[in-house]
């Protein structure tokens, strides 16, 4: 009996060590389950990554506040694996852009005037985050550092999952298309809130950050590859490059793809060259130059924008010196074809396109908005004064310029008094890629109606804008007053309103 019993005993304890042994295996240690979680990490941004832009009036610009093209080091990365089986992944990137931020929002003061704010500018530092939830659904997202200016921790070290020891700021994820995720508070390591963007809490937000402005500033790359999705080329922008992402085949001013070892290819380099030997002109002065093997010439300039290496060139037909010659693009092209074509000749139509770019071009700073037709809220100050000084700024502008075109029938003139007019239907997150910063707390609409963006999706209340102010001025001479041409504003307002009372007003 005693010898039977023992028997089971063993049986049940071999059992046992068979089956925890057997668990063991099924359940990789810490360091194969980070591995694991990295490897999948990494396949997920490769399978669907792609170049960080969006086109903007004609042009690819970064989408901010992402970092533009980027390089994940994935020998570097961190994963850490919750019980859970979620998982998150932080990646330090090599990134074309890097971010400076100043707290307090875009309110200006006189010198040695005290706001209560500390505007010292910090460094940002940027990490690709990828998180992978319980059911295996992953999100990418890029994971935007910000340090009070007095932190002394070095933010390199952060983590989406478990923030950092000591370190006092904020962090910010955005998705790949530039959307606000989620803002968290830090301090001295701990996190002290969390706020999930919904599109109704800018407030919130706002004040949870500081007000804080992004700058970005662009850098050069010093890896040779940018890994991202297969066939696709984040430096020259083609699904079709001989070597995507290798910089060592493209240029390094136009970025375009440029054999060097290679002469009998052929080169897509947009850049100006020497008609005697082919050297590629780096002369930014755009003036008469000597090259090296002796031959004097002024170098051709885009027509467009004046300068000699631009977006306008990339599909061009490219000789010695490349000469663009399709017009500008913008926001309002096809909208200024298709009103003022049977009125005017191409050429005018032309320089009313060149003055509308401009303006994207040149007016993108700080104080610049209302001519976007767009106003930024600062920080504590009562949002409908705000809007109320963004508006009479974008009134006074529309005054000045369309006087002009009363006066003395000035194409240019007209465009640019049109234009945060026109700028009213146009999708404010396209607008805000325009401005050379990014706000937490998003651009808002200075006219606010039902006929305006982000209400109407086509262009039948633009047109109708513009036939109506157009119509107007027409009726107008020497003699109309700038009361009157305020009144015009006025009026076009009020029908854009579309009897939508403007909650802001």
């Amino acid at each position: 009996m005693k010898t039977q019993m023992l028997r089971t005993l063993c049986m049940g304890l071999t059992l046992l060590v068979g089956w925890s042994c057997t668990k063991e295996r099924s359940c990789p240690n810490p360091g194969e389950r980070s591995e694991n979680a990295i490897a999948e990490a990494r396949a997920c941004y490769e399978s669907t990554a792609a170049p960080l832009t969006k086109t903007v009036a004609g042009r690819e610009v970064p989408i901010k506040p992402l970092p533009g093209t980027m390089a994940p080091l994935w020998d570097r990365a961190v994963a850490v694996v919750s019980s859970d089986g979620t998982s998150w992944v932080d990646v330090p990137i090599e990134a074309a852009i890097t971010y400076t931020a100043v707290r307090g929002g875009l309110h200006d003061h006189e010198e040695g005037e005290s706001c209560g704010h500390d505007h010292s500018p910090v460094q940002t530092v940027q990490k690709l985050s990828v998180y992978t939830a319980a059911d295996g659904g992953q999100q990418l997202s890029v994971v935007t550092i910000v340090p009070e200016p007095d932190c002394t921790v070095d933010a390199a070290g952060f983590s989406s999952a478990t923030g950092l020891a000591g370190f006092s700021g904020f962090a910010s994820w955005h998705d790949l298309a530039g959307n606000l995720i989620r803002v968290a508070g830090y301090e001295q390591g701990t996190k002290t809130a969390c706020v999930e963007a919904t599109g109704d809490n800018r407030t919130e937000i706002g004040a949870l950050v500081g007000n804080t402005i992004l700058y970005p500033y662009k850098n050069n790359l010093t890896s040779s590859v940018v890994i991202t999705k297969a066939g696709w080329c984040n430096i020259c922008g083609k699904s079709s490059c001989k070597y995507p992402n290798d910089m060592n085949e493209h240029c390094l001013l136009c970025g375009q793809y440029d054999p060097k070892n290679r002469p009998w290819e052929k080169s897509e380099c947009i850049c100006a060259r020497c008609s005697t030997c082919g050297r590629r002109v780096t002369d930014p002065s755009k003036g008469a130059v000597t090259c090296t093997c002796g031959n004097n010439f002024t170098p051709a300039v885009c027509k467009i924008c004046g300068e000699l290496v631009c977006i306008h060139l990339f599909n061009a037909n490219k000789s010695d010196t490349p000469v663009p010659v399709h017009d500008p693009v913008t926001a309002h092209s096809a909208m200024f074809d298709e009103f003022f074509g049977p009125r005017y000749s191409s050429d005018l139509i032309r320089m009313m396109k060149l003055t509308d770019q401009m303006i994207d071009r040149d007016y993108r700073y700080q104080g610049n908005e209302y001519i976007h037709g767009m106003y930024v809220l600062e920080d504590g100050a009562l949002q409908s004064a705000v809007r109320a000084e963004a508006r009479a700024k974008m009134r006074n502008h529309f005054i000045r310029y369309v006087k002009g075109f009363v006066l003395s029938r000035d194409l240019s003139s007209l465009a640019e008094g049109l234009h945060p007019v026109l700028d009213s239907y146009v999708d404010i997150q396209t607008k805000t890629e325009i401005l050379n910063y990014y706000s937490y707390l998003p651009p808002i609409q200075i006219v606010h109606g039902m006929n305006t963006s982000p209400y109407v999706h086509n262009p039948t209340p633009c047109m109708e804008a513009l036939k109506y102010i157009y119509t107007e001025l027409l009726n107008m001479n020497v003699s109309t007053s700038e009361t009157e041409l305020g009144a015009l504003f006025d009026a076009w307002e009020k029908r854009a309103q579309g009897g939508l009372v403007d909650p802001f007003i």
